[in-house]
């Protein structure tokens, strides 16, 4: 199995997640890991938009009924489960909009290095187990991404350690490529003008400055 230099600028992620999706990697309807994300959210912040960042199948949006709910998926049968799933619940169906949130939920097919996205568009931003996928060049750029589209908070999940499933052995490469511990990361999103609200183990929750403050010129700054 290869090990994928962490350092290489980009690679084919939809080629690799395609692959897995046909031999089952996250085709039930399994359940969220942003649980510990939201009970947070939820009790300490006010915020009525979500984007979820690598939203697999829509289930992060149980834990956020009644808020306008966005998921990106590099996995087109994933963006597909998910709006199954919102219509099977009768959950109002939301139109994409680059501009604005809209009541309901949808999910669309992106990459996280480029969210179709206006900057500020979503209160928080949610991210689980997504992030370590990506080479460290790529990680750079959906942080970028992340922080330009928040108005607000950040919340990320991440996992620091080597994948020890079998499905990387069906793709032939190791499926984390950025393996670092919680500090990094958040050292990562301080650059860019978060700061610290919270943390445990593998999670934890950012907040943007002044609202007003210029996303665009602060993504621009960390890649001088």
């Amino acid at each position: 199995m290869e090990k994928i230099d962490p350092n290489r600028d980009t690679f084919d992620y939809q080629k690799s997640y395609d692959r897995l999706d046909d031999f089952l990697y996250c085709t039930e309807y399994g359940g969220s890991h942003a649980h510990m994300l939201a009970d947070y959210c939820n009790r300490e912040l006010k915020f009525l938009s979500v984007l979820d960042v690598g939203c697999s199948n829509g289930e992060s949006h149980e834990l956020f009924k009644g808020f306008c709910w966005a998921g990106v998926d590099i996995r087109h049968a994933a963006v597909t489960r998910a709006n199954k799933l919102f219509a099977s619940k009768s959950i109002i169906a939301g139109v994409w909009s680059r501009d604005r949130p809209m009541l309901g939920a949808y999910a669309l097919q992106s990459c996280a290095t480029s969210l179709p996205f206006r900057t500020n568009h979503s209160d928080l931003v949610l991210s689980t187990d997504v992030l370590e996928h990506l080479t460290t060049p790529d990680t750079l750029r959906a942080i970028d991404e992340i922080v330009r589209v928040t108005r607000r908070y950040i919340a990320i999940r991440i996992c620091p350690v080597p994948e020890k499933s079998p499905y990387g052995k069906i793709v032939g490469h190791e499926l984390h490529i950025t393996c670092q511990e919680p500090p990094w990361w958040i050292e990562r999103f301080e650059e860019r003008g978060a700061e610290l609200l919270w943390a445990y183990n593998w999670n934890f929750v950012m907040q943007m400055g002044d609202e007003s403050h210029d996303r665009s010129e602060s993504v621009r700054r960390t890649a001088r």
